[in-house]
């Protein structure tokens, strides 16, 4: 049986500043979401619930079921689960996000984002009998990592091994990831050179596809792929790796425009 690990405002991911919704804000709802979602779903994770899905989706925009509760001030309409049928494929909540959401201060807009995803996870775990401990520790998680997900992948040794390499990335509010390159040495796990920040995709599981690409193509240059989407990859971001003055630094050779932009 699946284990029930991933809790998602729906839709993940969209062009680089371009909306992803129509109603612009449920768009940033969705966005402000990423970081917080991939942060709620990696400590949920932890619980081990078993269930016939892995999933909640929770829609908002256009999407949201005729039964949501209205939006009040300072808090979302949360309906969760918009249904009580064996699920299938994940299970559903919808939101109704508040009216002027997306000019309002961002740590105000994380909490709303915050409240509504618990409140919809709680929703489902109800329903299905879960004790809500794993889900109140995910929440608190989130608070305690200033709602900003962060994730590096593993180290790749260079040609000689003399150092090391890997990916470190982070969630914006903006719904994409940010990639920097992080070298070390053979041994040591103190960063002597990161690259510049290059733009990634918006989830956790990209990430990861993302890291696969990195690759020493000489013992001074790294190559990635910032934007890896099922499938479709986007440009390759390279930088070389210089020592000046006893100090080591990772120089851009070429950057990668965001997937989904006029230039990828």
């Amino acid at each position: 049986m699946p284990r029930f690990r991933l809790v998602e405002v729906y839709p993940v991911a969209g062009g680089w500043s371009r909306p992803w919704i129509d109603d612009p804000d449920a768009d940033d709802f969705a966005k402000v979401s990423r970081g917080i979602c991939d942060l709620y779903s990696t400590h949920l994770a932890e619980a081990d619930l078993r269930h016939a899905v892995s999933a909640l989706r929770i829609f908002v925009g256009d999407y949201v079921h005729p039964d949501t509760p209205a939006a009040g001030d300072g808090h979302a309409g949360v309906l969760s689960p918009t249904s009580t049928d064996r699920p299938e494929g994940y299970e559903h909540a919808t939101v109704r996000v508040p009216t002027g959401f997306a000019a309002w201060p961002l740590g105000d807009r994380q909490r709303v984002v915050l409240d509504a995803v618990h409140e919809a996870a709680l929703g489902v775990a109800t329903l299905r009998g879960w004790e809500p401990d794993a889900f109140q520790r995910a929440r608190k998680a989130v608070e305690s990592a200033d709602f900003t997900f962060t994730w590096t992948g593993p180290w790749k040794s260079s040609p000689g091994r003399r150092w090391r390499a890997r990916c470190a990335f982070r969630s914006l509010p903006d719904g994409f990831g940010r990639l920097v390159l992080e070298v070390a040495g053979p041994e040591d796990e103190a960063v002597c050179a990161t690259s510049s920040e290059q733009i990634a995709w918006t989830t956790m599981e990209s990430y990861r596809r993302a890291a696969r690409t990195l690759r020493w193509a000489t013992a001074a240059r790294l190559e990635v792929i910032p934007c890896v989407v099922l499938g479709f990859a986007g440009d390759k971001f390279v930088a070389e790796l210089t020592a000046e003055a006893g100090r080591l630094r990772l120089d851009d050779v070429q950057a990668a425009a965001p997937f989904g932009s006029s230039r990828a």
